[in-house]
Order: structure tokens, then C-alpha cells, then sequence
């Protein structure tokens, strides 16, 4: 069974750090210039795997986000940018590191990406396969 961490979405929304180390209690909803949806998925061998969604709000025009969450023995740490181009198809980069508190996923790996994503629109960052024959997904959705 497939499941999509919600609950992530809450606890990102409520604490991601906006550009320019804006604390989000004083950030004003016209600074931010993109919201950006990063999901991550875990597909083991022989399951239907798990998902956790976050959403990083990006300020500026060269904005940035992060944040760091925990899904099971998973810890993400997650931080977008927006390089170039307008909030119609901006050129983003992501670096994502995952650590692993459990052996069956493979310990640490970093993904840094660059991304051009038209607003609206689901592209895939990364795929990782792992010795176990699992694979990690990462995918962003722009909007």
C-alpha cells in the first residue's frame, strides 16, 4: 500500500525558512514567488513502496527553501532554488540528502539537480537504485 505523508505538508508549510532569513511569522504572503511540491518515493522489492510530500515556498527571485523531515527510519533534508527564469517554467536546483537509521535503506546518499519545470507540471529530479535492488524517486511539481 501506497502511503502519502500528509502530515509532512503541515510541518513544512508551518516551519520552512524563507529566503533571505525571513522567519516565516514575518514573511508576507505577496514575497513568495513560488511554492514548490517535492515528493519522494521509496519502492522496495517485491512492495508498493511509500511516499512523504513536502512543500518549500520560494521568495524572491532567486529564493531558496529548506527543510529537514523524518518519514519511519528516513530523515530528509531538502533545499530548493529557484537559479533563473520567471514562475511560468523557472530553472530550479534541489540537493536532497536522505539518511538511513535502518539497514535495509542503504545509508546516506545526496542528489544534487538541476531542473527546468514548466508551473503546473510533475518532472522527476532523481531516480536512485539501490544494491537491494530498491529504488528511491524523487519528483517536483511546480506552482
Amino acid at each position: 500500500m501506497r502511503r502519502t505523508c500528509s502530515s509532512l505538508r503541515a510541518i513544512l508549510l508551518a516551519g520552512t525558512a524563507l529566503a533571505g532569513g525571513v522567519p516565516p511569522s514575518r514573511a508576507h504572503a505577496d514575497s513568495v514567488a513560488l511554492t514548490v511540491d517535492v515528493e519522494i518515493a521509496e519502492k522496495g522489492t517485491g512492495t508498493s513502496g511509500e511516499s512523504a510530500t513536502m512543500t518549500l515556498a520560494l521568495a524572491g527571485e532567486h529564493g531558496c527553501a529548506s527543510t529537514e523531515a523524518r518519514h519511519g527510519p528516513l530523515k530528509y533534508e531538502v533545499r530548493v532554488c529557484h537559479e533563473t527564469g520567471d514562475t511560468k517554467t523557472p530553472t530550479l536546483s534541489f540537493v536532497i540528502d536522505r539518511q538511513a537509521d535502518a539497514e535495509r535503506y542503504s545509508g546516506v546518499k545526496r542528489v544534487r539537480s538541476t531542473v527546468r519545470i514548466a508551473a503546473g507540471h510533475r518532472a522527476t529530479v532523481s531516480r536512485m537504485a539501490h544494491a537491494d535492488g530498491a529504488s528511491t524517486e524523487i519528483a517536483a511539481t511546480v506552482h
